[in-house]
Protein backbone atom coordinates (compact mmCIF):
# COMPACT_ATOMS: atom_id res chain seq x y z
CA UNK A 1 0.00 0.00 0.00
CA UNK A 2 1.66 3.21 -1.18
CA UNK A 3 -1.12 5.74 -0.49
CA UNK A 4 -2.26 7.18 2.84
CA UNK A 5 -5.04 5.19 4.49
CA UNK A 6 -5.76 7.42 7.52
CA UNK A 7 -4.93 11.08 7.30
CA UNK A 8 -1.42 11.37 5.92
CA UNK A 9 -0.36 8.01 7.35
CA UNK A 10 0.07 4.67 5.64
CA UNK A 11 -1.11 2.10 8.15
CA UNK A 12 -1.71 -0.98 6.02
CA UNK A 13 0.26 -3.78 4.41
CA UNK A 14 -0.82 -6.20 1.68
CA UNK A 15 1.10 -9.46 2.19
CA UNK A 16 1.39 -12.26 -0.35
CA UNK A 17 3.89 -14.97 -1.20
CA UNK A 18 3.08 -14.59 -4.93
CA UNK A 19 3.27 -10.86 -5.77
CA UNK A 20 2.53 -11.38 -9.46
CA UNK A 21 -1.00 -12.52 -8.59
CA UNK A 22 -1.83 -9.04 -7.24
CA UNK A 23 -2.82 -6.85 -10.17
CA UNK A 24 -3.49 -3.62 -8.30
CA UNK A 25 -3.79 -2.23 -4.77
CA UNK A 26 -6.01 0.85 -4.44
CA UNK A 27 -7.19 3.08 -1.58
CA UNK A 28 -10.64 4.69 -1.46
CA UNK A 29 -12.48 6.69 1.26
CA UNK A 30 -15.51 5.18 2.96
CA UNK A 31 -18.33 6.65 5.09
CA UNK A 32 -18.05 3.74 7.53
CA UNK A 33 -14.77 4.86 9.09
CA UNK A 34 -12.06 7.53 9.07
CA UNK A 35 -9.79 4.77 7.79
CA UNK A 36 -9.79 4.44 4.01
CA UNK A 37 -10.74 1.16 2.40
CA UNK A 38 -7.95 -0.86 0.83
CA UNK A 39 -8.73 -3.00 -2.22
CA UNK A 40 -6.44 -5.68 -3.61
CA UNK A 41 -7.38 -6.74 -7.13
CA UNK A 42 -6.22 -10.23 -8.14
CA UNK A 43 -5.26 -11.17 -11.65
CA UNK A 44 -7.54 -14.20 -11.67
CA UNK A 45 -11.00 -15.26 -10.53
CA UNK A 46 -10.54 -16.53 -6.99
CA UNK A 47 -14.10 -17.85 -6.72
CA UNK A 48 -13.66 -19.87 -9.89
CA UNK A 49 -10.92 -21.91 -8.22
CA UNK A 50 -13.08 -22.88 -5.25
CA UNK A 51 -15.24 -25.95 -5.84
CA UNK A 52 -16.90 -27.62 -2.88
CA UNK A 53 -16.98 -31.42 -3.00
CA UNK A 54 -20.33 -32.93 -3.87
CA UNK A 55 -22.51 -34.91 -1.50
CA UNK A 56 -21.23 -38.10 -3.11
CA UNK A 57 -17.59 -37.38 -2.29
CA UNK A 58 -17.78 -35.56 1.06
CA UNK A 59 -18.17 -37.75 4.13
CA UNK A 60 -20.69 -36.53 6.75
CA UNK A 61 -18.38 -37.79 9.53
CA UNK A 62 -15.64 -35.19 9.13
CA UNK A 63 -14.94 -31.70 10.44
CA UNK A 64 -15.56 -30.24 6.97
CA UNK A 65 -19.15 -31.49 6.95
CA UNK A 66 -19.96 -29.78 10.27
CA UNK A 67 -22.21 -26.70 10.43
CA UNK A 68 -20.37 -24.64 13.08
CA UNK A 69 -22.74 -21.68 12.64
CA UNK A 70 -25.54 -23.65 14.36
CA UNK A 71 -23.43 -25.64 16.82
CA UNK A 72 -24.19 -25.75 20.55
CA UNK A 73 -20.86 -24.45 21.82
CA UNK A 74 -21.94 -24.32 25.47
CA UNK A 75 -22.78 -28.03 25.49
CA UNK A 76 -19.63 -28.72 23.48
CA UNK A 77 -17.43 -26.93 26.02
CA UNK A 78 -19.05 -28.84 28.88
CA UNK A 79 -18.35 -32.10 27.09
CA UNK A 80 -14.70 -31.14 26.57
CA UNK A 81 -14.35 -30.26 30.26
CA UNK A 82 -15.77 -33.65 31.24
CA UNK A 83 -13.12 -35.55 29.27
CA UNK A 84 -10.26 -36.97 31.31
CA UNK A 85 -7.44 -36.16 28.89
CA UNK A 86 -4.76 -37.64 31.15
CA UNK A 87 -6.65 -40.93 31.22
CA UNK A 88 -6.73 -40.96 27.43
CA UNK A 89 -2.99 -40.38 27.39
CA UNK A 90 -2.52 -43.33 29.75
CA UNK A 91 -4.65 -45.53 27.47
CA UNK A 92 -2.16 -44.84 24.67
CA UNK A 93 0.80 -45.95 26.83
CA UNK A 94 2.12 -42.37 26.59
CA UNK A 95 2.65 -42.79 22.82
CA UNK A 96 2.31 -39.27 21.26
CA UNK A 97 1.22 -40.59 17.87
CA UNK A 98 -1.55 -42.79 19.26
CA UNK A 99 -2.64 -40.04 21.64
CA UNK A 100 -2.87 -37.54 18.78
CA UNK A 101 -5.17 -39.88 16.83
CA UNK A 102 -7.32 -40.53 19.90
CA UNK A 103 -7.39 -36.80 20.66
CA UNK A 104 -8.63 -35.94 17.15
CA UNK A 105 -11.20 -38.73 17.26
CA UNK A 106 -12.53 -37.56 20.64
CA UNK A 107 -12.80 -33.95 19.49
CA UNK A 108 -14.52 -35.05 16.28
CA UNK A 109 -17.06 -37.17 18.16
CA UNK A 110 -17.97 -34.33 20.52
CA UNK A 111 -18.13 -31.85 17.64
CA UNK A 112 -20.46 -34.08 15.62
CA UNK A 113 -22.60 -34.71 18.69
CA UNK A 114 -23.40 -31.03 19.26
CA UNK A 115 -23.20 -29.71 15.69
CA UNK A 116 -25.61 -30.31 12.80
CA UNK A 117 -24.33 -31.57 9.49
CA UNK A 118 -23.99 -29.12 6.63
CA UNK A 119 -26.67 -29.35 4.00
CA UNK A 120 -24.98 -30.85 0.98
CA UNK A 121 -26.15 -29.93 -2.49
CA UNK A 122 -25.71 -32.07 -5.57
CA UNK A 123 -23.80 -30.38 -8.34
CA UNK A 124 -24.25 -32.08 -11.69
CA UNK A 125 -21.18 -30.33 -13.07
CA UNK A 126 -18.84 -31.13 -10.19
CA UNK A 127 -16.39 -33.99 -10.55
CA UNK A 128 -15.04 -36.05 -7.68
CA UNK A 129 -11.50 -35.16 -6.83
CA UNK A 130 -8.89 -37.73 -7.67
CA UNK A 131 -6.40 -38.28 -4.90
CA UNK A 132 -3.34 -39.10 -6.97
CA UNK A 133 -0.35 -40.93 -5.45
CA UNK A 134 1.78 -37.79 -5.86
CA UNK A 135 -0.77 -35.68 -3.97
CA UNK A 136 -1.00 -38.24 -1.19
CA UNK A 137 2.78 -38.45 -0.85
CA UNK A 138 3.15 -34.67 -0.82
CA UNK A 139 0.51 -34.40 1.88
CA UNK A 140 2.32 -37.03 3.95
CA UNK A 141 5.64 -35.24 3.45
CA UNK A 142 4.14 -31.96 4.70
CA UNK A 143 2.88 -33.68 7.85
CA UNK A 144 6.25 -35.32 8.46
CA UNK A 145 8.07 -32.02 7.99
CA UNK A 146 5.73 -30.44 10.54
CA UNK A 147 6.52 -33.23 13.02
CA UNK A 148 10.25 -32.84 12.40
CA UNK A 149 10.05 -29.11 13.02
CA UNK A 150 8.09 -29.65 16.25
CA UNK A 151 10.60 -32.23 17.49
CA UNK A 152 13.55 -29.98 16.65
CA UNK A 153 12.02 -27.28 18.83
CA UNK A 154 10.83 -29.44 21.73
CA UNK A 155 13.30 -32.33 21.75
CA UNK A 156 16.32 -31.88 19.43
CA UNK A 157 17.88 -35.11 20.71
CA UNK A 158 14.84 -37.25 19.84
CA UNK A 159 15.64 -40.63 18.30
CA UNK A 160 12.73 -40.19 15.92
CA UNK A 161 14.37 -37.31 14.04
CA UNK A 162 16.76 -39.43 11.89
CA UNK A 163 13.98 -41.87 11.08
CA UNK A 164 11.53 -39.12 10.10
CA UNK A 165 14.18 -37.31 8.05
CA UNK A 166 14.98 -40.52 6.18
CA UNK A 167 11.28 -41.07 5.51
CA UNK A 168 10.93 -37.53 4.13
CA UNK A 169 13.93 -38.07 1.83
CA UNK A 170 12.46 -41.35 0.61
CA UNK A 171 9.13 -39.66 -0.08
CA UNK A 172 10.93 -37.00 -2.12
CA UNK A 173 12.55 -39.70 -4.24
CA UNK A 174 9.23 -41.55 -4.69
CA UNK A 175 7.45 -38.32 -5.67
CA UNK A 176 10.06 -37.59 -8.31
CA UNK A 177 9.87 -41.16 -9.63
CA UNK A 178 6.06 -41.04 -9.82
CA UNK A 179 6.13 -37.72 -11.70
CA UNK A 180 8.64 -39.06 -14.22
CA UNK A 181 6.57 -42.22 -14.59
CA UNK A 182 3.43 -40.19 -15.34
CA UNK A 183 5.28 -38.06 -17.87
CA UNK A 184 6.56 -41.19 -19.63
CA UNK A 185 3.07 -42.71 -19.74
CA UNK A 186 1.60 -39.52 -21.20
CA UNK A 187 4.34 -39.29 -23.78
CA UNK A 188 3.86 -42.94 -24.74
CA UNK A 189 0.10 -42.42 -25.04
CA UNK A 190 0.62 -39.32 -27.19
CA UNK A 191 2.91 -41.21 -29.57
CA UNK A 192 0.59 -44.22 -29.79
CA UNK A 193 -2.48 -42.08 -30.55
CA UNK A 194 -0.85 -39.74 -33.06
CA UNK A 195 -2.85 -41.31 -35.89
CA UNK A 196 -6.10 -42.19 -34.18
CA UNK A 197 -6.28 -39.02 -32.08
CA UNK A 198 -3.90 -36.33 -33.42
CA UNK A 199 -5.68 -33.68 -31.36
CA UNK A 200 -4.43 -35.29 -28.15
CA UNK A 201 -0.88 -35.47 -29.49
CA UNK A 202 -0.73 -31.81 -30.51
CA UNK A 203 -2.37 -30.78 -27.23
CA UNK A 204 0.30 -32.71 -25.35
CA UNK A 205 3.15 -31.27 -27.44
CA UNK A 206 1.78 -27.74 -27.17
CA UNK A 207 2.13 -27.80 -23.39
CA UNK A 208 5.91 -27.87 -23.72
CA UNK A 209 5.97 -25.04 -26.27
CA UNK A 210 4.04 -22.47 -24.25
CA UNK A 211 6.02 -19.72 -22.55
CA UNK A 212 4.39 -18.82 -19.26
CA UNK A 213 4.12 -15.12 -18.57
CA UNK A 214 4.37 -13.59 -15.11
CA UNK A 215 2.14 -10.64 -16.17
CA UNK A 216 -1.32 -11.29 -14.65
CA UNK A 217 -3.24 -8.45 -16.37
CA UNK A 218 -2.93 -5.93 -19.18
CA UNK A 219 -3.18 -2.13 -18.98
CA UNK A 220 -3.90 0.49 -21.63
CA UNK A 221 -1.91 3.67 -22.37
CA UNK A 222 -3.64 5.44 -19.46
CA UNK A 223 -2.41 2.74 -17.05
CA UNK A 224 -5.98 1.50 -16.56
CA UNK A 225 -6.82 -2.19 -16.33
CA UNK A 226 -8.16 -3.67 -19.56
Amino acid sequence: VTKATRGDNILDLALTNVPRYVAEVSVAPTILSDHSMVKALLGFDMLGLISAPSSETRSPHTFRATDYHNADFDAMNEAFRAVNWEHLFDLCDHDPEQYLELLKLTILQITLLYSPTCKLTNDAHSKPRRNSPVTAMKRKRRKLNARIHALQVRNPQSRLLPKLTEEVNLLGYNIQSEILKNLSLREEKAVQTIRSNPKYFFSYAKRFQKTKSSIPVLRNSSNELT
